[in-house]
């Protein structure tokens, strides 16, 4: 084993490569004394004889790095490194579901703020709402994993934290998340569920002040404050989700076939909720 190239590998960042990072570190070994006439498929041939191994992730080349404790978050990051976990997966990292999730979630945000020119009108939002959700197809499979990746409006990485090597939602920024899009972390009941799981260590203010420095158009402040309220938070914790109330009637989320309505919230949601 060459010390120099181990010392090299030792170095890396990240214990799974993509393409592009395993071509810069044959570069890299091009540049060692020794190595400079090598072509770089010999050098492939070192690396991954002696350092890594390789796999595949939907079709793109992945690179293990050799006796390194390694799981799918290691693997699902290399589709992105400005990424960060989002949504159910943020959920399953914060230990706030049991199971692992088969489904990962990365959301990488537009670098910068796309407005839209669409007006608040009621019957804009009803036909929006009226429909199925958006949801992405940018999906990679690697084993029995389903890695989806989202791009996201520009919020300034708002509530976005150091996980391992990586960035993941924190639990404020998740819960803002999941109630604009309660398909990716298992539909409303859920994240019901997730706002009382949260009451002891959760921060509301933390959570306000997250929401009113976001880029948001729609009135989500009303499902916020609506699931706040409806787990049983005290009063003090969503009045200020309440003052930013709009005329607008809202929609919990989209395609409800059965709904009931909150006067006090402005707001549809599924019957029996």
């Amino acid at each position: 084993m060459d010390e120099k190239i181990f010392s090299l590998i030792k170095k890396l960042e990240y214990p799974v490569l993509n393409l592009s990072e395993f071509e810069q570190v044959v570069s890299s070994v091009k540049d060692i004394r020794g190595y400079k006439s090598k072509n770089r498929d010999f050098i492939k041939d070192i690396l991954i004889k002696e350092f890594l191994s390789q796999d595949n992730l939907d079709g793109f080349n992945i690179y293990l790095l050799k006796n390194r404790h390694i799981d799918i978050y290691d693997i699902a990051s290399t589709r992105s490194r400005k990424s960060f976990f989002s949504f159910h997966t943020a959920l399953s990292i914060h230990n706030l579901i049991l199971n692992e999730p088969k489904q990962i979630y990365l959301t990488l945000e537009r670098p910068t703020l796309i407005q839209s020119l669409s007006s608040l009108e009621q019957s804009k939002i009803d036909k929006a709402f009226n429909k199925s959700a958006r949801i992405s197809n940018n999906k990679r499979v690697y084993k029995n994993f389903s890695i989806t990746f989202i791009n996201g409006q520009h919020q300034n990485n708002i509530g976005v934290i150091p996980f391992k090597n990586y960035k993941v939602s924190d639990i404020e920024r998740t819960l803002i998340d999941i109630s604009v899009r309660p398909f990716y972390s298992g539909g409303v009941s859920q994240v019901l569920s997730i706002f009382n799981e949260v009451k002891n260590i959760m921060d509301t203010e933390k959570l306000f002040e997250y929401y009113r420095n976001m880029n948001f158009i729609y009135p989500y402040h009303q499902i916020i404050g609506f699931y706040l309220d409806k787990s049983g938070y005290p009063k003090e914790s969503y009045d200020k989700f309440l003052s930013l109330r709009t005329d607008i009637k809202f929609y919990i989320t989209y395609n409800i076939l059965h709904k009931s309505f909150s006067e006090k919230w402005n707001l549809y949601y599924p019957m029996g909720m």
